[in-house]
């Protein structure tokens, strides 16, 4: 029942959070479209997929043989 709560909270507090930005005028669809969001975001993308590959991949496949 607990989980449930905090998923609540979540919910609550992304709409909060929208309801501020919205209140100061921000526009979230201008700044997701924007091309320096999407670079970062790629940039971002780029580094989670090096570690995957670099340090996680044969730690996490070594586990799921084990475990499968």
């Amino acid at each position: 029942m607990e989980e449930q709560g905090g998923f609540i909270k979540l919910i609550i507090l992304i709409i909060i959070v929208i309801f501020i930005l919205s209140y100061f005028g921000i526009n979230l669809r201008s700044i997701v479209d924007s091309e320096t969001f999407q670079n970062n975001l790629n940039y971002a993308w780029e580094g989670v997929k090096y570690v995957w590959h670099t340090y996680l991949a044969d730690p996490a496949k070594y586990l799921w043989d084990k475990i499968t």
